[in-house]
């Protein structure tokens, strides 16, 4: 049985009709285009479709663009293949597309974060990222050691393969590294437009990017999700504002990332994204098997290999309920309050998953129903605001395919699911 991740991701990887063939087949694709339009107030599914590839490449664009496809390419996988991976991981912008989809981070709350994250870096200005081909790990370091030494800023931001990594600093210390680089016969490619991300030139607008996720609310991880930083698992969402400040600064362990799941066991790679460019580098440097969910070609040879019953992923609205509820923060200090209005309710969940995982059935629809109010009660006591409420039960709905089966449930009445 194959042991499979799941990878994201990001710049590179955008180009004019990204995401289109998953928007007309799809229609929960469709509804995630739907709420990355609504959440940024501007169209981004027109950008994606029909813009020019100039206003594409623009980071507060590409960024939140990247990550729209890439949770579209995973909710139409999970909907229609099902079988779960053993991990997550993203490249750069490819780590927030992994924690939304490990549903650490909510959709909405990810969209506004990464295009946040996107303007901020577009502050810091002198900047250049270039990638580099050819040399080795030993060579590039002792470029960055030699120029910092002498006062400029240069840094490794990603380690690609053993072969590929990208630089990143003020842009004439890209420059003369470029020209140090072609010397030893590699080869240097500048990313145009692109902010020096992963350097040290990004600690200017650190403390933003940690305000604002301050402000967000995580949720338990489905999945296990590797983070750049150090190649390793998230041990919970208390390393999720850390971990992401980290990124922001330092080397993208990609390689020690794919090292990872070859310790591990992986077989199979998925690349959730607009193109197979993860895909490519992973299947053309080591043993594991790399196909893409955004090419149609690739989709048919995923759904061939995968498609087996046993191990297919289905989330209930017993469990969603289940895991939003221990998730969603407590506001009430009155402790009878909370034992009655979180604990028994809680409780109920839990003997009522347990009876079915007992029993192999699935929820009826009246206990679907009877799971949401209950999952109501010990929102409203914990004190949970009604657009949370709202947010958290268009997101199981969304997840369980339940859409339209339970839209009248009293709390979702008249209101479009799209999560």
């Amino acid at each position: 049985m194959d042991k499979i991740a799941f990878i994201f991701p990001g710049q590179g990887s955008q180009y004019i009709g990204m995401g289109k063939e998953l928007f007309n087949d799809f229609d929960i694709a469709k509804e995630t285009f739907a709420e990355a339009n609504e959440v940024l107030g501007f169209d981004l599914q027109k950008i994606c479709f029909e813009g020019s590839l100039q206003k594409l490449n623009q980071t507060e664009n590409m960024l939140p663009a990247i990550l729209t496809v890439s949770v579209a390419a995973f909710r139409v996988y999970m909907k229609e293949i099902g079988y779960k991976p053993t991990f997550l991981a993203g490249h750069s912008l490819g780590e927030y597309s992994a924690l939304t989809c490990s549903g650490a981070i909510a959709f909405a709350d990810a969209i506004k974060l990464v295009h946040k994250r996107s303007l901020l870096a577009t502050q810091v200005k002198g900047g250049l990222m270039s990638v580099i081909n050819g040399v080795s790990l030993e060579e590039v370091l002792d470029i960055c050691q030699k120029q910092n030494a002498s006062g400029e800023i240069l840094a490794l931001a990603c380690q690609n393969s053993i072969d590929q990594f990208v630089l990143s600093g003020k842009e004439e210390a890209v420059v003369h590294a470029e020209d140090q680089i072609i010397l030893l016969n590699g080869q240097a490619t500048p990313i145009l437009m692109a902010p020096p991300f992963h350097s040290p030139l990004m600690k200017e607008v650190l403390p933003q990017l940690q305000e604002e996720l301050g402000t967000l609310t995580f949720d338990t991880f489905q999945f296990p999700v590797v983070a750049n930083a150090t190649a390793l698992p998230y041990k919970g969402t208390d390393q999720i504002i850390d971990h992401l400040s980290l990124q922001l600064t330092s080397t993208v362990r990609w390689f020690d990332t794919i090292a990872f799941f070859q310790a591990n066991d992986i077989d199979l790679t998925i690349e959730m994204g607009p193109k197979a460019i993860l895909s490519d580098l992973i299947g053309s440097r080591t043993g594991l098997t790399a196909l893409s969910f955004g090419q149609k070609e690739d989709r048919s040879a995923i759904k061939e290999r995968l498609q087996i019953v046993s191990n297919r992923y289905v989330p209930t609205i017993i469990t969603r309920s289940l895991a939003i509820a221990v998730a969603t923060r407590n506001r009430n200090t009155d402790n009878e309050q909370y034992r009655l209005g979180v604990e028994v309710p809680y409780e109920q969940l839990e003997q009522l998953q347990l009876e079915l995982e007992e029993k192999g059935m699935e929820p009826t629809e009246a206990q679907m129903r009877q799971a949401l109010t209950w999952l109501s009660q010990i929102m409203r006591t914990k004190g949970t605001t009604k657009e949370e409420q709202l947010r958290r039960f268009q997101q199981i709905l969304l997840e369980t395919g339940t859409e339209e089966q339970l839209s009248d449930f009293p709390f979702c009445h008249g209101v479009s699911i799209h999560v």
